[in-house]
């Protein structure tokens, strides 16, 4: 019979691990960060081969959303670690991430992964587990199906967004049918605060309202910031073509590539500060570009500048 299957919501149970990384107290492994945990039915097995090759592939998108992955199956170390070699040298392919041992089904037992089906092979399972260690999702694929490697990298994104700004997430965001890449606002819970909803939001009614990504609109409000910034330096843009002869297209480039070094410093998360201080580096540096682009014209076009 199989063990207790855990619930989303509860403690994911403390265990030392045997893996092909070393020995390890998983929660102690992974403390602060998110994990995924995925169990497999054995090595050197066609569908579970794809499987890794899948989450191998993806493992620098998992982690940058600060999650890492471990597989699990009742095989060997011993085993693993040539199922691993042979994934490299057939197929190109280096598996990164760490997989459980478990020989004896101890793990598989706690997790609840030996089901009717086999009593001898774990289901095709996968925990997603937060940083205080809680059980946030799970799911059970039979052995003859493949996951689906981007769900569960769209799953990690959807909790984390969900956390963060205490919102629900629609189906197959962010591309959901009515509402797009935009989030649910939770439902109100007095006849005034629905009643304000309507005027807050975005509202088919009271009960279903939805608002853009904040992380999004935060990144669209310091691109307007920048324009904003840049607004009162356009008299002097408009004035070079005829001061300095400079023709515009140089002028335009040299525009588009200072705007476009800024979005990039957005997009990496500088600080409001720092952005600040390097707008008027770059308004400094903007006449500094603009006057040797006018005389490097001068030169090229024999135009003479006083």
């Amino acid at each position: 019979m199989p063990g207790q299957i855990p619930s989303i919501g509860e403690n994911f149970p403390q265990m030392k691990v045997h893996t092909t990384h070393g020995v390890f107290s998983l929660l102690e492994h992974f403390r602060g960060k998110w994990f995924v945990l995925f169990s497999h039915p054995a090595d050197f097995t066609p569908v579970c081969t794809t499987e890794f090759v899948a989450f191998a592939k993806h493992y620098e998108d998992f982690k940058k959303l600060n999650t890492e992955l471990i597989g699990l199956s009742i095989d060997s170390t011993w085993s693993h670690i040539k199922w691993i070699e042979w994934i490299k040298e057939k197929l190109g392919i280096e598996i990164p991430f760490p997989i459980i041992a478990d020989p004896r089904g101890y793990v598989a037992d706690k997790l609840g992964l030996l089901h009717a089906k086999s009593v001898t092979h774990t289901v095709r399972a996968v925990f997603v587990v937060v940083p205080k260690g809680i059980i946030r999702a799970i799911l059970y694929y039979p052995s003859e199906l493949g996951r689906n490697i981007d769900e569960i990298l769209r799953m990690v994104k959807g909790l984390q967004v969900s956390d963060k700004y205490g919102a629900a997430i629609p189906a197959n965001w962010p591309n959901n049918e009515l509402i797009g890449d935009r989030i649910i606002v939770p439902p109100a819970e007095t006849i005034d605060k629905a009643k304000e909803r309507l005027k807050q939001y975005e509202c088919f009614d009271w009960w279903f309202c939805h608002k853009e990504d904040p992380k999004k609109s935060g990144l669209y409000t310091e691109i307007f910031y920048i324009i904003g910034a840049f607004i009162p330096l356009t008299p002097y843009f408009m004035a070079l073509p005829v001061i300095y002869a400079i023709p515009l297209s140089f002028l335009l480039a040299a525009i588009l590539l200072m705007f476009t070094s800024f979005v990039i410093a957005i997009s990496a998360g500088l600080s409001v500060k720092r952005k600040m201080a390097e707008l008027v580096v770059a308004g400094l540096g903007s006449a500094i570009i603009t006057f040797t682009i006018g005389k490097l014209a001068s030169i090229i076009f024999g135009i003479e500048i006083e």
